[in-house]
């Protein structure tokens, strides 16, 4: 399903991803140093456009890349298996390396687009156990864990967090303070990396 507008924030926005990033994703899904806790994805170009344009036609299956202000790819971010009974979907296919401050506000765009413009109640999102960092920074942006289980049909394990719409505004407004300090310190590492190389 394609969302045509642009998700925006002053550091990063979401756009919906088309067949023209399949190589840019394809080289994220098979660098191993990004695809250690994610699904094996075939090295072919032509079956990534394949599931591209698949994916857009899936109804309530939301592919986004993540830009930086200057338009640049910086990772890729879903919202998917959608129930709309109790209104909640699945946050995943989140891969953003090297870029810190676009990783952290995907988070926010992603849930402002789950809870302010879908109006949904719940997003959850499942993940290896051991991917230690992609747990912290969830914990870190106001995720709660619900527990682990394991994908139908297989013994794969996961873990569960979830946000609710009803903490939404509040954990919102603290992730937006914690977005701005952090890009201090972001900002502070790069002078000093700057100075120390020149």
């Amino acid at each position: 399903m394609i969302y045509t507008e642009k998700i925006s924030a002053r550091y990063a926005y979401l756009r919906h991803v088309t067949v023209e990033d399949a190589q840019f994703i394809l080289s994220l899904r098979t660098d191993p140093k990004y695809s250690k806790y994610i699904n094996d994805t075939e090295n072919d170009l032509d079956i990534q456009i394949e599931w591209i344009i698949q994916q857009q036609s899936r109804p309530d299956d939301y592919y986004f890349v993540i830009c930086d202000v200057d338009d640049r790819p910086r990772g890729v971010i879903s919202l998917y298996n959608f129930d709309h009974t109790r209104l909640n979907a699945e946050m995943g296919r989140l891969i953003c390396p090297k870029s810190p401050v676009e990783l952290y506000t995907s988070f926010i765009l992603i849930s402002e687009f789950a809870f302010k413009i879908l109006g949904l109640k719940r997003m959850f999102l499942r993940m290896n156990p051991n991917n230690a960092d992609v747990i912290a920074v969830t914990r870190k942006f106001g995720a709660t864990f619900v527990g682990y289980g394991s994908y139908k049909d297989t013994d794969i394990e996961y873990a569960e967090y979830e946000h609710l719409q009803e903490n939404w505004v509040l954990i919102n407004a603290l992730n937006n303070e914690r977005l701005e300090k952090f890009v201090k310190v972001v900002n502070r590492m790069q002078k000093i990396s700057s100075n120390l190389s020149a």
